[in-house]
């Protein structure tokens, strides 16, 4: 597979990636309905999935994520730029707290307790899940994610890109077996596919 740049890729090498398993602490935003604020997780990414934990001991023990269903990450693009995703939540509780210690993005006690400056974290080492297709007929969830410092923002970044480019270029070079299995009848079809 040509990556563009003259570089080639085995479709081995491919699917490898989207096999990347990366684990550590992240913070996540909830849903406006629970406050709007991040909330310290143990994340887990594997077979191009993403979960999350309370904590490291909870994945240890088997305990089921907190999230209902993984993030497929082929269903899902990385944002680094936070113009494009910011959305300033509004809630008594983010007032309330924004008014008491000057942040309305961290609960109190995880400022008081965190050993990073989450207020430095959430200014520069903020991106988002954003959804690939889209439409005004569903629900556009964001997930609004954090690293607590430059060193974890950018291991997160590199396996995320890595799994979703990964998916991304699978999904541009089908197989044969894959064109023949969506009814394409033309031969030459099937023989560019099978040359990809």
């Amino acid at each position: 597979v040509d990556k563009g740049e003259g570089d080639t890729v085995s479709t081995a090498e491919i699917i490898e990636n989207t096999k990347l398993k990366a684990r550590g602490l992240i913070w996540k935003r909830q849903p406006v309905e629970q406050g709007g604020l991040f909330v310290k997780y143990y994340a887990v990414l594997e077979k191009g999935k993403l979960d999350f934990y309370k904590n490291t001991q909870e994945y240890k023990d088997g305990f089921n994520p907190v999230n209902p269903t993984p993030l497929k990450l082929w269903e899902l693009e990385i944002e680094t730029d936070l113009k494009k995703f910011e959305n300033k939540v509004i809630s008594l509780r983010s007032v309330l707290t924004s008014t008491i210690v000057g942040n309305d993005e961290f609960s109190i006690s995880d400022i008081m307790s965190s050993d990073y400056d989450l207020k430095y974290a959430s200014k520069n080492y903020r991106f988002a899940l954003i959804p690939k297709v889209a439409s005004e007929l569903t629900l556009q969830t964001v997930i609004e994610l954090v690293a607590h410092d430059e060193k974890a923002y950018n291991q997160w970044i590199a396996a995320l890109r890595t799994v979703i480019e990964a998916y991304d270029i699978l999904a541009e070079n089908p197989t044969v077996e894959q064109t023949m299995r969506v009814g394409t009848s033309s031969v030459d079809t099937v023989v560019l596919a099978a040359n990809k």
